[in-house]
Order: structure tokens, then C-alpha cells, then sequence
């Protein structure tokens, strides 16, 4: 019995596009063919903000000039992302594997389904909802920041003394912010879709797994049992095909987080550091640093809370998978599952440096730790 239905690779493209776009609160259809679509878009935005900054910058208000232009900047940077992840494929192809692999439309394996999920996973709403709250709180505290930075340099009042030198760093941090928000807010779409096709996938290929066991559990000695057999070493076969594609665009998307998170972090204690020090004086302002450095680290928990999360879910995973009994599996299927099983036990991690340690809370709370030091130092010292 076959549990599989494929669907046309560019129907599952195009279906999944659109929902891309629907997801990152677009409106239009794009193709994979048409990423210029979505760049003409954003260009004509980043045209339309420049000339407000032109008008704007007729006025005495030069603070919204800048902050304008670091605004298109923002738009069109997060358009390129975009277009990046769409020339890419990564993400399509893991779309496609995923839909070509398991489509249920049996309500008995929809049942199985949902009592696996509920049993192994809970409900995935709050997960989600984790999520989302901590998304809107990071956009909500970034345009808050803004808000008041722009307050503070049309102020006349005698500010705290930490404030004098926000004052001073002026567009530096605004643009600093904007670029910290472009990143983080692509990267936790992109991350959030990978986990739910990531765990999709593992969930349908258990229960799949479960549901051949059971069949040929409960089927009697018979001349049958041989073709039987068969197709389940094929089906297995196609599910570790599908399964490897997976995972090497899964490899491709953690190599590009390996590579921005390091960026992020050093890019920030850089801009930081120089700003403070030209703006300020010879030495790096200590009290002024502080806060900046934990608006900033805000942003870097957000990655280390995804990575913790993706860490769980496979851990579970792999409960999951071992916790089950395979003893009347054919021996060609078990060890074609003994594969997949040990790739589900590597846990996919996004490296601080490239073949260094995972990024998770407990780098987070290192990376709190060795910078407080480095404040306490310098505050002594100065």
C-alpha cells in the first residue's frame, strides 16, 4: 500500500511562494521566475522615501532627513534579503521535499497524526505564539528606541549624563538600529518556517513508519508478505531521498546564520566602540556604552532562543524515534531507518564561529558575562 502522493515540483513551488508572501504580509503573487517583481517594489518605495527626505531636508528638520534616509536603506536591504532567499532556492527546495514526501489522505492516518503530535510535541500554537510576542516586542522596543532618540535631539532640556552621549551619537545608532532589525526580523521568518517544515517532516516520517510497522504487525504469514516487503524497503528508500535533500538545504540556511550571527555580534561591539570613541573623547564612554550594549544584545537573545527551541524539538525528535518498536521491520528497511534515525539525533546548530560552539542561551549568558567584565574593567581603568 502506497501512503505517498506527489505533487508537480512548480505547483508546490508556486503554492508555497505565495504563501511565503502572504506570511511576510505582502499582497502579491510572486513566482520564482519574477524576484524582480518584489525589487521594483521596494526600489519604488526606497524612491518614494528619498524624495520625502528631499523635502524634508528643505526644512530646519534635519534629524528626520537622516532618519528617513536610513529608512529606505532599511526597505531596500530587506527586499535584497528576500530576493537572495528566493534566488537561492533553499528555501523552495525544502518546501517541495517536504509536500513531494508525505501528503495524508486517509482521515485514519490523520487521526495517527494528530494523537502522535499532541502526544510528542504539545500544542504548537504557544510555541508559535513564543514566537510572535517576542518578534512584536523586538519591533515595538526598536521603534520606542527611535522614538525617543529623536525626542531627546530636539530637546532643550538638560538630559541624564548617559544621555548626553546618546545625544551626541545621534544617526550612528539610529542606522545601527535599523540594520539590527532588517536582519532579525528576516531571520526569524525564515527560521520559523524552517521549523515548522523541519518537524513536519520528522513527525510524518514517523508516523508513516508507525502505520507500515503496525500493517505488517498485524498481517499473517503469507505469500504476500514478500512484496510487502518490498514496498516498504522502497518507501523507506524514497523517504531518506527526500529526507537528505532536507537536510543538505537545511545545512546551506545554518552556514549563512554561522557566518551573520559572528557579524552581528562583533559588527555591533565595533560600531559601538568607534562611535562612542570619536563622539565622545579618547576613551570609550563606560556608562554611556552600557545601555546601547543591551539594546543591542536584545537582539542577539532572539537568535539564541530559536537555536534553543530548533535544539528541543529535535531532541524530542529523536525520544521519538528510538522509543518506538521496530523488531518486525524487514532488515533492509530497519537499516535504511537506523540512518535516518541518526541524522535526526544531530542536533542542526547554529555555530557562533564556523566549527565552534552552538549559539544558545547559555553562549547568551557567557557573552553577557565576558562583556559586563570588559565594562567593569574599563570603568575602573577609566
Amino acid at each position: 500500500m502506497n501512503f505517498w502522493r506527489k505533487k508537480k515540483a512548480t505547483e508546490g513551488r508556486e503554492d508555497f511562494c505565495q504563501k511565503f508572501c502572504k506570511y511576510c504580509l505582502l499582497t502579491i503573487g510572486v513566482k520564482k521566475g519574477q524576484p524582480w517583481t518584489i525589487l521594483s517594489i521596494f526600489v519604488l518605495i526606497t524612491l518614494i522615501m528619498s524624495f520625502l527626505s528631499w523635502m524634508y531636508s528643505l526644512s530646519e528638520t534635519e534629524n528626520q532627513t537622516h532618519v528617513l534616509h536610513y529608512l529606505s536603506l532599511h526597505i531596500t536591504a530587506i527586499g535584497l534579503f528576500f530576493i537572495y532567499i528566493f534566488k537561492s532556492d533553499i528555501i523552495f527546495d525544502v518546501a517541495i521535499e517536504a509536500d513531494n514526501m508525505f501528503i495524508y489522505d486517509d482521515p485514519v492516518l490523520k487521526q495517527i497524526y494528530k494523537s502522535f503530535q499532541k502526544k510528542y510535541f504539545g500544542s504548537w500554537k504557544k510555541k508559535y505564539a513564543d514566537f510572535f510576542t517576542v518578534l512584536v516586542f523586538l519591533v515595538w522596543a526598536n521603534i520606542l528606541y527611535i522614538n525617543m532618540s529623536l525626542t531627546l535631539f530636539t530637546s532643550t532640556d538638560i538630559p541624564p549624563p548617559f544621555m548626553k552621549a546618546l545625544i551626541k551619537s545621534k544617526v550612528w545608532i539610529i542606522g545601527m538600529h535599523a540594520n539590527q532589525l532588517l536582519f532579525v526580523i528576516a531571520a526569524i521568518l525564515v527560521d520559523v518556517m524552517v521549523l515548522q517544515i523541519f518537524v513536519k517532516l520528522n513527525l510524518q516520517l514517523l508516523v508513516n513508519l508507525s502505520t507500515l510497522y503496525t500493517a505488517l504487525k498485524r498481517i499473517r504469514p503469507s505469500s504476500n508478505n514478500l512484496l510487502l516487503s518490498s514496498d516498504i524497503i522502497d518507501n523507506v528508500n524514497t523517504c531518506i531521498k527526500h529526507h537528505q535533500l532536507i537536510f543538505r538545504s537545511f545545512d546551506k540556511l545554518k552556514a549563512f546564520f554561522s557566518l551573520a550571527f559572528p557579524s552581528i555580534y562583533f559588527g555591533m561591539i565595533w560600531a559601538i566602540g568607534i562611535c562612542r570613541t570619536l563622539l565622545v573623547g579618547e576613551h570609550i564612554d563606560v556608562i554611556g556604552l552600557v545601555p546601547l550594549f543591551y539594546l543591542e544584545m536584545g537582539n542577539i537573545h532572539i537568535f539564541c532562543y530559536i537555536s534553543d527551541a530548533l535544539r528541543e524539538v529535535c531532541s524530542k525528535i529523536s525520544f521519538a524515534a528510538y522509543s518506538s518498536e521496530w523488531l518486525l521491520f524487514p532488515k533492509s528497511a530497519l537499516r535504511s531507518l537506523n540512518i535516518i534515525m541518526i541524522r535526526t539525533t544531530k542536533l542542526p546548530e547554529i555555530n557562533f564561529f564556523m566549527g565552534g560552539s552552538a549559539v544558545t542561551c547559555e553562549t547568551f549568558t557567557l557573552m553577557i558575562n565576558a562583556t559586563l567584565t570588559f565594562f567593569i574593567i574599563s570603568f575602573i581603568l577609566q
